[in-house]
């Protein structure tokens, strides 16, 4: 069972197709964690204007999640490569 999987993911290597997939992977998470970010910065702005104190402390920790699964992302990109 177990050569069987190494067999199959060598074939996956050699052919490119794991490749491209954990490129599409990577982009899709550093995606994510830009539009994470984007959205907390908005719930930010939006709530300071009101003077909201809980919404902006979680506009801020959205914000800093999306920044967070964008450096993994990125991190993500230098291990795979």
């Amino acid at each position: 069972m177990f050569a069987h999987t190494v067999t199959v993911a060598a074939d996956l290597m050699s052919n490119g197709t794991l490749k491209s997939m954990l490129d599409l992977l990577k982009q899709a998470v550093i995606l994510a964690g830009g539009a994470l970010m984007v959205f907390g910065g908005i719930t930010v702005g939006s709530n300071l204007k009101d003077h909201n104190g809980p919404a902006i402390t979680g506009g801020l920790l959205e914000l800093a999640g999306g920044a967070l699964i964008a450096a993994c992302g990125v991190f993500f990109t230098q291990l795979a490569s």
